[in-house]
């Protein structure tokens, strides 16, 4: 899996190496220590050209990308997966300072995981054995599905349908949290 790790954040997609995206058709992983740089840069170099970019790259969308001296780069299948944090206060001031992240469907395409707002205290406690075997168990099968990606022996980006019931206890989240969120 290290073979497709960007361990350091690009100030623009164009600033990033494009060939692990060539040689990885089922994506890489973009670890950000800071999103709020990251989201901050967004706009502020190619004159805000890269928020579609980022987004093509969500969708899987080919994307065509001009470099000086390299011509135009083809990737028919982009995928770049963001992990970072953020304070949810500095989110909310970035968000209200651009809309287009909203109205450009950027911000649909995170998944927003906080912890609760409550005292974490020490304790003897540990992860139970079946808890750590599911946890084991996801990991695993979510490096599996590299293996079973080989159609006519090229790796091809699989799509995971989202089930009704998930489908429904995620609006129903999303509906009782980003609006009060994005304008507090």
């Amino acid at each position: 899996m290290a073979d497709n790790f960007i361990r350091r954040s690009p100030q623009t997609l164009f600033c990033i190496d494009i060939r692990p995206l060539e040689e990885n058709p089922l994506g890489l992983y973009l670890a950000v220590d800071e999103l709020d740089t990251f989201v901050a840069n967004l706009q502020r170099y190619n004159n805000g050209r890269d928020l579609p970019h980022w987004i093509t790259t969500h969708e899987g969308d080919s994307l065509y990308i001009d470099r000086k001296g390299h011509g135009t780069i083809y990737i028919p299948h982009p995928s770049v997966a963001i992990i970072g944090g953020i304070q949810p206060s500095i989110l909310n001031d970035r968000l209200k300072e651009n809309p287009d992240f909203f109205y450009s469907g950027f911000m649909a395409r995170f998944l927003i995981a906080m912890p609760p707002v409550e005292p974490i205290l020490l304790n003897d406690n540990v992860i139970s054995p079946s808890a750590l075997s599911g946890w084991e168990w996801l990991v695993e099968s979510i490096l599996r599905q590299r293996e079973s990606a080989m159609i006519d022996g090229k790796l091809t980006p699989h799509v995971f349908p989202i089930e009704p019931s998930a489908w429904n206890i995620l609006k129903e989240y999303q509906h009782q949290h980003a609006i009060p969120a994005a304008y507090s």
